[in-house]
Order: structure tokens, then sequence, then C-alpha cells
């Protein structure tokens, strides 16, 4: 994990807007391991770039390649499998979030249901018409399938090994005995030498006791 104790590191939460070619990436995924792996690889230096540019310190692959479908949960466990949806019935338990029922949020609900939690101009997510049910005894098939993906995304971020070793590190926040003292460049200067505190502090004590007086 990257440390800092010198500033705070800088990230994002959560997922990033997919690229324009998303449904060509999507589409790979179904049958074309190679041509996914290549897009993936592409789309992510390419989100890595624009954190990078952003000044971000931790980068993340966007999360735009990943999909919760029986193609994910075949690679990894047995026992879930996709089932058409029931009329009245939602795609997954987040239908019965007590909000949803109420009539201040109803609209709100409306419009997230249209365009997700990644609004994109000009895009609205199609209905879900499926959803993962558990139909048997689940056990894990192990990490081939995670290991590979790891590398995938690992290779995309290394396209950019160069840009993110030579990305300048931000100013330095100084520390709260220096704020304050900027110096002729803006930097914060050095704090005193002690003996010009403690003379400090012994006028002060003095002022203060002549004033009480």
């Amino acid at each position: 994990m990257k440390r800092s104790t010198e500033r705070i590191l800088t990230t994002h939460a959560g997922r990033l807007p997919n690229p324009d070619n998303s449904a060509v990436i999507q589409q790979a995924r179904a049958g074309d391991q190679a041509t996914f792996d290549q897009l993936v690889q592409a789309g992510v230096a390419d989100l890595v770039r624009q954190q990078i540019a952003l000044r971000n310190d931790i980068h993340s692959d966007g999360e735009f390649w990943k999909a919760r479908d029986e193609q994910y949960y075949n690679s990894r466990v047995t026992g879930v499998a996709m089932q058409p949806l029931t009329p009245g019935e939602g795609p997954s338990i987040l239908v019965h979030q007590q909000e949803r029922h109420m009539p201040e949020f109803r609209e709100f609900y409306e419009i997230y249901d249209q365009i997700g939690n990644i609004p994109r101009p000009g895009v609205v997510n199609p209905r879900p018409t499926h959803q993962a049910v558990i139909t048997g005894p689940m056990q894990y098939k192990g990490q081939d399938a995670i290991k590979h993906e790891l590398e995938v995304v690992k290779a995309g971020r290394i396209g950019n090994s160069n840009a993110i070793l030579s990305q300048r590190p931000r100013e330095r926040i100084p520390r709260r005995s220096q704020r304050g003292r900027a110096g002729p460049v803006g930097r914060a200067s050095p704090p005193p030498p002690s003996h010009v505190v403690a003379s400090g502090v012994r006028s002060g004590i003095s002022s203060a006791y002549s004033q009480s007086d």
C-alpha cells in the first residue's frame, strides 16, 4: 500500500465513467477473450493517464470492464445461476429499500433506475431482465480467473509507469508549528531557535503580569 508521512494522499472512490467503447468491450468479453484483454489494457491505461493528469496519487482501473453476470459467477463459484425476473420482481434486494416506497424519494429512484450511480450524457441503462439466484451448493473454483484479471489490469497500468514515476509531488503541507510563517518563496520558514522562543515566552509572561497589576 502506498503511504505518506508528508501529506495526505489523494484518490477517488468508486467507479469512473465508462469509456466510449464500453459496449464493444462488453461484446468482446462475451466471446473473444484476447480482444477483451487488449481493450481492457488500453482502457485502463487511458483512465490512469487521466488520474495522473488530475494529480491523484493512488490510481485504479476505473472498474469499467466489470459485470456481475453469469459469466462472472461461473468463473468463481458453483451454484449460482441467472434467472429471468417475474412481473413485479426486482433484480436485487435494493428494491426493498424503505426510501423507494416514500413519496419524497419516488422521483429520485425513477431517475436512478435509468442512469444508475454513474450518469453519462445521453445514456439510459436497459432495464434488468435477470437476477442472480443460488440454485445449489456454492463451491469456490480457485483464483485462476482473478489472477488473469489482475495481470490484464497491471499490464494496462504499466503502460503509464514512466508518467507515474515522473509525477511531481505537490508542495508539502507545512507542519502545525510552521504554519503562518511563509518565507520569501512561499515555503514554510524553519522554526526560530529555542532561545528566541524562550525569550519571547518570558517577555509575554512579564507583560501579562505587569498588565494585571
